[in-house]
């Protein structure tokens, strides 16, 4: 493959030609826009998700997604004859909107629980609705209908529209607009720094333009799969942030390699056919590392997670790509004029020295650095490990939830209309737990008939004396049901029940809970129960736990939350295994040591300490939410951790194979154990350094963002790839290599001899050859040793 990459550079104006038209392809391709998603994390093969298909097709209306709260105008009253007409008027207009199900309003119906708090001087009223389907075809049906509705009302009221449907639209305006304001402002700093780490401006361009190849071709492929599958609107911050940063990581140790061959005598196209047959290898093997994390997350059924891993290997292969056949033709064309408009000329001059010089690799400062971290090895590893566990002590105390419209900032249209709602609306639970029972047979008459008293000596229904088995049945259940620890009641046909009594019999309306075969009934919590905390979940278990007499399917919110942790849960172990065994395996196919694997995997996992432990004390505890300018819900939704880990594991091994190729190669050429690792720590100490600034820059400016989920994202792996590239590898790596010594590359002989055949090997230029070093100061002992 690398033989015919550069065979390739004897052609590149062609294969710019080529790029170029292929780059117009994608935009045209992707032009019709992609149609994304705000949400995918719950499990669609689920008992909650069985649950909820049940309930729209049988009972549309029983879980109302449009929420409008009508306020009278000029001081009338929610009675007033305007204003009922009013909210007569808005729900009869949203009944007739196709698409829309279930419609019911306070002036309708007269429900009590549809009117606001009375103590208030102008309770709001409510009219619900449903608009059932996948969310796609939901938003568009909102979108068309609800600003008609509130049209309809005129100015006798005011209208606001809050559910479900209203909060995940505001995210997804919310999250695309912080996408643009983010590329604006990175862009132009990113460039910057770029200038500064390479000091040639036409150097700098050339990874920004890899990046801009990866993202718009990672837009393209998510633009054809969300016509085909669901694919999440989170998915496109990855594309920003993981385009620019690969591409640059990359894009960096290719340009760089090149410069040194090049001020080394090299002509450009040999520089160039160096540069790919080593540099480029430990591109090729990064991305393959870092496409094998980021897929493990198709092993989820949650599609935003399955988002994550399409939009990450795609920017992974569009960045690779790019980078090992773009980059060296233009390469080629450029020569030395890849140091035009060098910013250094004017330092390098004024110490009198030559505009392409480079000075010796062992007078650099990350030479001298990584000698003096090898000194005493024990103790700064000691150190390191011991800072790092610290950070990561916070995240014990870790609780998982379901997000909702707290992820907004305070004072989004949708969220302050939904906090308005439970505030005025707070003695109705704003959840319940669905139970949909198949089987039952429901006799309107025998359920009327049955008599008994209550707890207080009331006369009520009393359905588990009843001579129907069923609905006697029926009655026992729901006992059972409301005696679960948590639930104040169970609204059934034959009747509510609350601790273990019948507190009336049938109420109008209830034989709506019946439909052929298919029963619907609700438990309801305790006031002051949040669905997204642990109670709520341990209520949906003890729920399921209850033996029911017919076929019952348990779902609600908090039982989706359950589901989902179980689906991550169950196949957590399988992903965490996979990219264990893969890294273990591609590391060792990359060292040919059965040592350094084994490191690899334990300091990668140190990497991460941080990441989880700021996790939970920034956005879980909310130390730093006044600064953020978020709300925090004391808890972290599942899904993010796990994308978190993936792809900062693939990040973390991303800088992890840059320093051990170029660490192996200084030895492969002859040099002694530490000695290898201070060069290697030289040629790369500085690449990395850069690199992890400029991806932390562009993953802090998701932490501006106005979603919650999207500052978690962005803060969190960008302090992953900080740690990772100063505390880790310019601290842990050097100090473990020095450590184990010589034994790090050892491998047993038949492995030895896999290596040989089938691992991955650079050919690199003997000591004293190489680009900027005096072979008198080379010698095979070290230097810095003595």
């Amino acid at each position: 493959m690398f033989s015919l990459l550069t065979r390739l550079l004897g052609r590149p104006r062609l294969v710019l030609v080529v790029t170029l038209v292929a780059a117009a392809g994608l935009i045209v391709l992707g032009g019709g826009g992609a149609r994304l998603l705000n949400g995918g994390t719950t499990d669609p093969g689920s008992e909650s998700a069985r649950a909820a298909a049940v309930l729209d097709q049988t009972f549309p209306e029983s879980r109302p997604n449009v929420v409008l709260v009508v306020r009278p105008q000029g001081g009338a009253g929610i009675d007033d004859p305007a204003v009922a007409a009013a909210g007569r008027a808005i729900a009869e207009h949203l009944a007739s909107e196709p698409g829309v199900v279930g419609v019911e309003s306070y002036w309708d119906a007269e429900a009590p629980e549809l009117r606001g708090d009375a103590d208030l001087d102008q309770p709001a009223g409510l009219v619900l609705a449903r608009v059932p389907g996948e969310e796609t075809a939901a938003d568009a049906v909102y979108l068309r209908a609800v600003p008609a509705a509130i049209a309809a009302g005129g100015d006798a009221v005011t209208v606001e529209g809050t559910g479900p449907i209203a909060v995940r639209l505001e995210m997804q305006t919310t999250i695309s607009q912080d996408l643009v304001g983010a590329e604006m402002v990175v862009l132009p700093v990113v460039l910057l720094v770029l200038v500064l780490a390479f000091g040639s401006a036409v150097a700098a361009l050339l990874p920004l333009a890899v990046g801009m190849i990866a993202i718009v071709g990672t837009s393209t492929v998510l633009a054809l799969l969300s016509q085909i599958t669901q694919v999440s609107i989170f998915s496109q911050n990855l594309t920003t942030a993981l385009g620019l940063g690969l591409a640059i990581d990359y894009a960096i140790i290719v340009v760089r390699r090149f410069r040194e061959e090049l001020h080394a005598g090299a002509t450009p196209r040999a520089a160039a056919s160096t540069t790919i047959t080593t540099a480029g290898r430990t591109v090729a093997f990064s991305a393959i590392t870092v496409a094998v994390a980021l897929a493990v997350m198709l092993f989820f059924p949650l599609y935003f997670l399955q988002s994550f891993a399409y939009a990450g290997i795609a920017v992974v292969v569009f960045a690779a790509v790019s980078v090992l056949i773009v980059v060296p033709a233009a390469l080629v064309l450029l020569g030395r004029r890849v140091d035009a408009l060098d910013l250094r000329k004017l330092v390098r001059r004024r110490r009198g020295t030559a505009a392409l010089a480079e000075k010796p690799v062992q007078e650099s400062r990350w030479y001298r650095f990584a000698w003096a971290v090898m000194r005493r090895p024990r103790l700064v590893t000691a150190a390191s490990v011991a800072v790092l566990v610290l950070f990561a002590v916070p995240f014990l105390g870790v609780q998982f939830g379901a997000p909702d419209e707290r992820q907004l900032r305070p004072g989004a249209p949708a969220r302050v209309a939904t906090e308005a709602l439970q505030a005025e609306f707070g003695d109705v639970p704003d959840w319940v737990v669905d139970v949909v029972a198949e089987g039952y047979r429901h006799d309107p008459a025998a359920a009327e008939a049955a008599g008994g008293v209550n707890v207080l000596g009331e006369a009520v229904g009393d359905a588990a004396s009843s001579d129907d088995p069923a609905i006697a049945a029926m009655a026992a259940y729901a006992k059972r049901l409301s005696e679960v620890d948590g639930v104040y009641g169970v609204l059934t046909p034959v009747g509510p029940f609350q601790y273990g009594w019948q507190v009336a019999g049938p109420i109008e309306g209830d034989d709506e809970r019946v439909s052929g075969d298919v029963t619907y009934l609700q438990v309801m919590p305790e006031t002051g129960i949040d669905q997204a905390s642990a109670r709520a979940q341990q209520i949906v278990r003890d729920v399921r736990a209850v033996e029911a007499p017919f076929a019952v399917t348990v779902g609600g919110g908090a039982a989706e939350q359950v589901d989902s942790q179980a689906a991550i849960g169950d196949r957590l172990p399988l992903a965490v295994g996979i990219i264990l065994v893969v890294t273990l395996l591609l590391v060792f196919l990359l060292t040919g040591s059965v040592v350094l694997p084994v490191q690899t995997v334990v300091l990668n996992a140190l990497s991460l300490t941080v990441m989880f432990g700021a996790a939970v004390w920034i956005f879980q505890d909310g130390a730093l939410s006044g600064l953020l300018g978020f709300t925090p819900l004391g808890f972290l939704e599942l899904s993010l951790p796990v994308l978190m880990f993936c792809l900062a594991f693939g990040l973390s091994m991303d800088y992890g194979v840059f320093v051990l190729s170029r660490v192996k190669e200084e030895r492969d050429s002859g040099r002694e154990h530490r000695e290898a690792i201070a060069v290697g720590m030289a040629r790369t100490g500085g690449l990395i350094t850069a690199a992890a600034v400029i991806l932390s820059i562009v993953l802090f400016a998701m932490g501006a963002a106005r979603v919650t989920n999207i500052q978690l994202l962005g803060i969190g792996v960008g302090l992953a790839v900080l740690v990772d590239a100063t505390l880790v590898r310019c601290l842990l790596v050097p100090a473990v290599l020095a450590w184990t010594g010589p034994a790090t590359w050892w491998a047993p002989g038949p492995l030895r001899r896999f290596h040989q055949r089938f691992g991955l090997h650079e050919e690199g230029p003997p000591p004293g050859d190489r680009p900027g070093e005096d072979p008198a100061t080379a010698p095979r002992e070290p230097v810095a040793a003595r």
